[in-house]
């Protein structure tokens, strides 16, 4: 059976149904507001963000190239999903349910690409065909927000799990423990937010006579 028509959107796919035809305004319309006035304070901030991020973006990729050997303009994450789910790997995502750089819609559609690629493998092998989960967990926030220690949890859970071979109980455990035993102050920082207080000012020179 066919997808939902909102699922067929989330994959990028525009359905026939989901198309609206703009109707020609009538001779009473309204006039379309005035154009905003030019603003010479925010051309020259747009300018200097930008500016900064191209170079910054830039020697993102060449670090990634240099150490991982591909350039992550070229990664598609949900054809990347589709494969994880087909390889039989496990995937996991971590949402705000405020960004706006990826937005909530992101991963669900990496999910359910990879939920694609785990039925394909299971009609090609049937019942020995491995078979894996796709996981999101949702959080408050927005790109650059603390994670909170849920979230956290929930990512050690899953490399203690997939990654490291641990049995789902021993996992479970370990998640029991950091619950009673962190409050999620040390863990919601993300890592390029200080963890360290800064230091004083150094005292100014006195003045001289």
């Amino acid at each position: 059976a066919a997808p939902p028509a909102w699922r067929r959107v989330l994959n990028g796919a525009v359905t026939p149904e989901r198309r609206v035809v703009a109707a020609s305004p009538p001779a009473t319309a309204t006039p379309p507001p005035p154009r905003a006035a030019f603003s010479p304070s925010a051309w020259l901030a747009t300018s200097a963000a930008s500016a900064i991020e191209e170079p910054l973006a830039k020697a993102v990729r060449e670090r990634v190239v240099a150490r991982a050997g591909f350039d992550v303009r070229c990664v598609r994450a949900t054809t990347a999903a589709e494969g994880l789910g087909y390889s039989g790997v496990a995937l996991l995502c971590v949402s705000a349910l405020g960004d706006r750089v990826t937005p909530a819609s992101h991963p669900r559609a990496i999910c359910e690409r990879h939920a694609r690629g785990v039925a394909a493998r299971k009609r090609e092998a049937g019942r020995t065909a491995p078979s894996a989960r796709a996981d999101v967990v949702f959080c408050a926030g927005d790109h650059n927000a603390p994670r909170p220690l849920r979230a956290h949890v929930a990512v050690l859970e899953f490399l203690a799990v997939h990654l490291l071979g641990w049995a789902p109980r021993d996992a479970d455990a370990l998640a029991r423990t950091l619950r009673r035993t962190y409050s999620g102050a040390k863990l919601r920082a993300p890592p390029w937010v200080r963890s360290r207080p800064r230091p004083p000012p150094a005292p100014r020179p006195p003045a001289p006579a």
